[in-house]
């Protein structure tokens, strides 16, 4: 939740501090979010002996979407764009949308670890 209100603060910013507010709320979403998506990972390994492989590919699952965030990114910013102006607001709306969604199906589907 840290996250999408942070992003619409973003979207919505006119001014350094608020755009200062914004940033610092998504980034300890982020930190929250990295904390408990690691504890959770190791709690649920299901072969310590084979903890190596297993966490490798939790990690390329966190590294497919920063990669392919920004291959996406110009095409959502390029819409609505007049000029030289860019349309980052709606490229923050769109985080917060997907992260609001991301979130709904976590927590709508997670019933309980092991």
């Amino acid at each position: 939740m840290f996250f999408v209100v942070g992003a619409v603060v973003e979207a919505l910013a006119y001014s350094f501090p608020m755009l200062l507010v914004g940033s610092v709320l998504m980034q300890l979403a982020i930190a929250f979010f990295g904390a408990v998506d690691q504890a959770i990972v190791l709690a649920v390994l299901p072969s310590r002996e084979e903890a190596g492989r297993y966490i490798a590919v939790v990690q390329f699952a966190h590294k497919l979407p920063s990669a392919l965030a920004p291959l996406i990114a110009p095409f959502i910013i390029a819409i609505g764009a007049s000029g030289g102006d860019k349309n980052y607001t709606l490229l923050y709306l769109t985080g917060a949308v997907l992260a609001l969604t991301g979130g709904l199906i976590v927590f709508t589907r997670i019933k309980s670890v092991r």
